[in-house]
């Protein structure tokens, strides 16, 4: 919201004129708001992210500092420049993240988005390993099998068994 400020002086002497000064222009903004916060996210070990806040309101400018913590610490340190994203880099364990949005306005109240939980999980791991060198002749079948194991919250686990001429490869997807 704009409102215009003027101010009239005038003396209480006889005859005496009054003095009109210029209009100014005040703008009033909202304090800064977060309209889309952080989000989550679960990767395997060495994952990257980007993580992304939109905020609205604050005059004349916004300012953004982003934050992490180990998972539940709540020992924040700043990290990234002053940016509506943040890109975590090559991560090896979990953090949480948050962005700090200012106004260099006076009067602007800054805002702390939501947390945003960074899990950082191992990569899947073959258990049991299929086993071969299983003679047969040509016509004849053979099961394989093998035990793997991942984090749930990674999603499934997929299956792609590949096969060789030799054990060097080149592999084909079968």
């Amino acid at each position: 919201v704009t409102t215009y400020y003027r101010v009239l002086v005038s003396a209480t002497g006889v005859d005496c004129g009054t003095a009109t000064s210029t209009a100014v222009a005040v703008t009033v903004a909202p304090d800064p708001n977060i309209t889309v916060q952080p989000a989550s996210s679960n990767f395997c070990t060495g994952g990257s992210l980007t993580l992304t806040a939109v905020a609205g309101g604050g005059a004349p400018a916004l300012d953004y500092q982003w934050q992490r913590s180990p998972i539940g610490m709540n020992a924040w340190v700043n990290v990234g420049t002053n940016s509506p994203t943040y890109f975590t880099g090559s991560l090896t364990m979990s953090y949480d993240y948050q962005v700090l949005v200012s106004a260099t306005g006076s009067g602007c109240d800054p805002v702390a988005s939501t947390i945003a939980t960074v899990q950082v999980l191992p990569d899947p791991v073959i258990n049991i390993q299929p086993v071969g060198n299983t003679p047969m002749c040509a016509g004849g079948t053979y099961t394989m099998s093998v035990s793997a194991s991942g984090d749930p919250l990674l999603g499934a686990l997929i299956y792609q068994w590949q096969s060789s001429p030799s054990a060097g490869g080149p592999w084909t997807n079968v």
